[in-house]
């Protein structure tokens, strides 16, 4: 397994009331949520931009001197030209945030998976799962988060995903209520379905999938490895673990599946 690399970026910012030029770090690492990785305030700079600038060159060379410079864990870097109309920060809301609030109010993703990509462009299932933390978001007094939810929420409602998303829900419900209970607990046998709903339970990396396949109308359940994409047809072999229902659903939960045939869209 390859060590993560973390960028270790100095850039210059303002102090709370825009007076003072200051000296921030932030840390960034693929695949690490924004979250993990917050920036810091390092030193007070000057009032004056050129000063700020040199002040901050001789902190970021002093530094590099004393850490070694970059090396395979982490790269030093340092940001020069304060990007004024992004890093005056309002209010109370840190320099991250803030720069986090003009991307929002370009209508583009401030982190995660799609930063910078705009949101109205984002998949569907995105969208709307940030949409859905509005509420959550509100409650914490997060204003980022808030903000970010409010404009996925009016982008979920002008493409009408939210009425998209009940229709599709309320005929899945009608779907799982027609499965029933498939062959005996200990058979290993064939199987031939749709993957119809497929997500990951854990985190940064450490857990496993939850897959279900619509065999004809009935419902298989297998939690380890990925079977296929959700939408996939898959054909593979597996025995019965038990039999399982859970608020009125029945589902055929199946174990050591082996895959006779590689995993196909569904026409």
């Amino acid at each position: 397994m390859s060590t993560p690399v973390i960028v270790q970026t100095f850039y210059i910012s303002t102090g709370a009331k825009n007076a003072m030029h200051t000296l921030r770090l932030r840390r960034d690492c693929a695949g690490l949520n924004p979250a993990y990785m917050p920036d810091h305030y390092v030193r007070n700079l000057a009032v004056d931009v050129e000063t700020a600038q040199n002040k901050a060159l001789a902190y970021f060379e002093a530094w590099k001197e004393r850490v070694g410079g970059n090396r395979d864990d982490f790269i030093l870097s340092l940001e020069l030209e304060p990007e004024y109309d992004i890093t005056k920060r309002r209010g109370r809301l840190s320099a991250r945030d803030t720069l986090s609030m003009e991307l929002i109010e370009r209508g583009v993703f401030p982190f995660g998976k799609h930063h910078d990509q705009p949101i109205e462009s984002a998949p569907d299932g995105y969208v709307l799962f940030f949409a859905d933390k509005l509420q959550t978001a509100r409650d914490a007094d997060e204003p980022v988060m808030t903000a970010l939810a409010t404009a996925c929420m009016g982008v979920a409602l002008e493409k009408g995903l939210i009425a998209k998303r009940d229709a599709a829900r309320q005929e899945r419900r009608e779907a799982d209520a027609l499965s029933n209970h498939v062959g005996k607990v200990g058979e290993r046998r064939a199987f031939t379905g749709e993957i119809v709903t497929k997500f990951f339970k854990g985190e940064d990396g450490f857990g496993f999938w939850i897959n279900k396949v619509r065999v004809g109308n009935d419902l298989l359940t297998y939690i380890g490895n990925e079977l296929g994409e959700r939408g996939d047809v898959v054909s593979f072999k597996a025995t019965i673990k038990k039999h399982d229902e859970y608020k009125g659903v029945k589902s055929t939960v199946v174990n050591r599946p082996k895959i006779l045939e590689p995993a196909g869209a569904a026409a």
